[in-house]
């Protein structure tokens, strides 16, 4: 709440110009053409709806941010839906997901809307996944596609929902095989949607700004940041589970260990 009553950060005039142009209609063409912000489009689109509706506000964005962060909860909570999971553990999680303080930055910070985006459309297209393997419906299926062109369209890491649905279906196994096409078909299109990325070179703000190189060493960054998520109170659950010896919690700490490294991987290669 206190945030709410802050003027603008740095970066969120940046954000909300670029929004005014690209985030209309006749700014699509332009959008497509710009190497960096096509792949933060669905943010530039929100900002420029509620620039227009409320006005040059500080408080509409950031209320905003906190509307998003509540979907995002809700999502966080749908994962109970997953029998791997199951309700006990995602109502819990989706509780400490909801006041965790680390990161609560994306919330607050209208420039951070890519953040808050890709989370929940990333967490859509895993959802509508799980729920296309129990019961085969094309409507799941397509709600899979669709959520993720928009994930990718919100910011580059959406990649890594690819591998995460790998794992699910190869936790549970009951589909046969036929999944195994719609994830190469997910591949191909998340490989086409980062090959310009990486042939743009200069032209990539990012490639060139010190932001993102593939020098960085991320063998030390990506085990640094899965001590810091896990300190302190993952590390007493994991003593926890260790103590009680209990099987049935081994294909949830595996997914989350598969879930931690991949999600945390893309951001591993980012040199600030």
């Amino acid at each position: 709440m206190p945030f709410l009553r802050l003027p603008f950060i740095s970066d969120d005039y940046t954000q909300i110009y670029h929004s005014r142009h690209y985030g209309t209609i006749d700014g699509f063409g332009d959008l497509a053409g710009d190497v960096l912000y096509r792949s933060r489009g669905t943010s530039l689109v929100l900002t420029h709806l509620v620039d227009n509706l409320f006005g040059f506000s500080a408080q509409s964005h950031r209320v905003a941010g906190v509307l998003l962060h509540m979907l995002n909860i809700g999502l966080v909570c749908a994962l109970g839906s997953w029998r791997v999971i199951g309700w006990k553990l995602s109502l819990p999680a989706a509780v400490f997901y909801a006041f965790s303080m680390g990161h609560q930055e994306a919330v607050v910070w209208t420039a951070a809307l890519p953040e808050l985006l890709v989370f929940a459309f990333s967490m859509i297209s895993f959802l509508s996944w799980r729920r296309w393997l129990d019961t085969q419906r094309p409507g799941w299926l397509l709600a899979v596609a669709g959520a993720f062109m928009l994930a990718l369209f919100s910011k580059e890491s959406a990649v890594a929902v690819v591998p995460l649905m790998a794992v699910a279906w190869w936790l549970d196994r009951s589909c046969g095989r036929r999944p195994c096409w719609v994830l190469a078909g997910m591949t191909l299109v998340a490989m086409v949607y980062a090959y310009p990325i990486f042939r743009s070179g200069s032209e990539h703000l990012h490639l060139h700004d010190g932001t993102f190189s593939w020098q960085a060493p991320f063998w030390v960054t990506l085990p640094h940041s899965i001590w810091r998520l896990l300190w302190v109170w993952g590390l007493a659950a994991l003593a926890v589970v260790a103590v009680l010896r209990e099987r049935e919690w081994n294909r949830v700490l595996l997914f989350a260990g598969v879930w931690i490294v991949v999600t945390l991987l893309p951001y591993s290669f980012l040199v600030y």
